[in-house]
């Protein structure tokens, strides 16, 4: 009898434990969900303070096959205009030639080229990329952040990274020179994509 009562006790444990999320083991395509995911970027303001703005209009795209790095990939447009500061003023300033000019350059892009394995749920994603007309090779750290199933049953995943760049290298030098904006830039992505 007690047998009876421990395993009748057990069993939605067991239930529990088999209905968890498990991560995929097969290759899919994700389509990057720009609502559940932020694209930001810090700099530092007269060399006194970090300042953060963003960007909210964007979309991307994820190849992603967890036994084969090799295989995976990125690609992610980001339209400048869509920078946002928490001032009017700032936005239409950076919006602007001293800084996007988003009339000229319209997107900020990202486009892998190599991804390798650098750990458990951490690659190293080598690709190009382009800011204010100037594309440059990149190296950064990814970590796979998790997998699981939204609300309404669709399978999502979470990527999140952070870089350094300098703004003069892609031709945006201004207030460089005086100190007024900083030079280097951090740029953190979380992407939240599905499928």
């Amino acid at each position: 009898m007690r047998l009876a009562t421990l395993a009748l006790a057990l069993a939605p444990a067991a239930t529990l434990a088999l209905a968890e999320p498990v991560a995929a083991q097969e290759a899919h395509d994700w389509t990057v969900d720009a609502s559940h995911s932020s694209v930001l970027f810090k700099v530092k303001h007269m060399n006194v303070s970090w300042f953060f703005g963003r960007f909210i209009d964007f979309e991307g795209k994820i190849h992603f096959d967890p036994t084969e790095p090799a295989k995976n990939s990125v690609e992610l447009d980001v339209k400048t205009q869509s920078v946002r500061t928490w001032s009017r003023d700032r936005d239409d300033h950076l919006k602007g030639p001293d800084f996007f000019n988003v009339a000229e350059f319209p997107l900020m892009t990202f486009r892998s080229k190599a991804v390798e394995k650098a750990g458990e749920d951490r690659f190293r994603v080598t690709g190009d990329f382009t800011l204010h007309g100037v594309t440059k090779e990149i190296a950064v750290e990814v970590e796979k952040t998790g997998e699981g199933t939204g609300l309404r049953g669709e399978p999502r995943i979470g990527f999140y990274t952070e870089f350094r760049i300098k703004r003069s290298d892609y031709g945006m030098t201004t207030y460089v020179a005086e100190g007024a904006v900083g030079d280097e830039v951090t740029v953190i992505l979380s992407l939240e994509a599905t499928r």
